[in-house]
């Protein structure tokens, strides 16, 4: 299974690498399939560009594996928009490598300025 690796790159150094490539590497120790923002987007990108590129890739995947700290994205929180929307399996990024099922109680659609969509 693919799944989309979602988590802050924005305003962090490096775009949060280091962090993408430990959990990409996790993840693909389990086996699964990862497409990381990280590496499918530059540095300085436009964010529209790198936001058609990323949509895309999440479509193209069966799950989302979710990293802390997503809520202070603007990016994460419309990838996960659509996520929600097209019935993706979203999880935390740990409950992927443990195998539990969804976690719900903490992963909570917002708006742009991260409060909770009802």
């Amino acid at each position: 299974m693919r799944l989309y690796l979602c988590g802050p790159t924005e305003k962090i150094p490096n775009r949060n690498a280091r962090e993408f490539e430990h959990a990409s590497m996790q993840l693909k120790s389990k086996g699964y399939g990862v497409a990381s923002p990280v590496r499918m987007t530059s540095e300085g990108q436009a964010m529209e560009a790198a936001m058609n590129t990323r949509l895309a890739e999440l479509l193209r995947c069966k799950g989302v594996a979710l990293m802390q700290g997503w809520s202070r994205s603007r990016s994460v929180r419309l990838e996960l928009d659509v996520a929600f929307a097209c019935g993706k399996d979203v999880r935390w990024l740990e409950s992927w490598l443990d195998d539990r099922p969804r976690e719900w109680d903490d992963i909570v659609p917002t708006d742009v300025n991260g409060e909770a969509l009802e």
